[in-house]
């Protein structure tokens, strides 16, 4: 919420995503809109591409605009809980592993793919990828053991696509 508030400030006009959290996004919008900015709350599953593509046309017809930014930033279900199963790589279950991949990796990649075309017809586009470890590298044990480069690990997967992004051709 807090990226939103400042890309608006800064002038941006601001789609709040949200999967699950409708009233959140819906206030979020709100309150920029009350501060005179541009924003719209708008579901979107970021796990399904069609989600991200009707997210990316949503965003285009009402603000009259290509999008020119996207800032992925979504987690699944997690809970910030150091005590939570979830935390340790002693009690993590694989199915936790593979919802934060999907929705942290799988989701960027959809996101991205949406905007692109607007990237292309523009010749701009910046992607801001935001993300969290499922399991917490100090407590990680064998996974720290695995190389910083290696893309199947969920936070090297996204930062193979930031080192990596393509050119757009002008």
């Amino acid at each position: 919420a807090e990226l939103a508030r400042v890309f608006a400030r800064e002038g941006a006009s601001v789609v709040v995503n949200y999967f699950q959290s409708k009233a959140k996004a819906e206030a979020v919008a709100a309150e920029i809109t009350a501060s005179g900015g541009a924003a719209l709350a708008a579901y979107g599953d970021v796990t399904k591409r069609a989600d991200m593509d009707a997210l990316v046309a949503t965003a285009e017809k009402h603000f009259g605009a290509r999008v020119s930014v996207v800032v992925n930033n979504a987690l699944a279900a997690y809970q910030f809980n150091p005590t939570s199963p979830m935390a340790s790589i002693r009690t993590v279950e694989w199915s936790n592993v593979e919802q934060q991949v999907k929705g942290a990796v799988a989701g960027a990649v959809n996101a991205v793919q949406a905007a692109l075309p607007s990237f292309e017809a523009a010749k701009f586009g910046k992607i801001v990828n935001i993300g969290s470890n499922l399991v917490s590298p100090a407590r990680a044990g064998p996974l720290d053991a695995a190389s910083p480069d290696d893309p199947t690990r969920p936070a090297d997967a996204r930062r193979t696509i930031r080192r990596d992004p393509g050119t757009i051709p002008s």
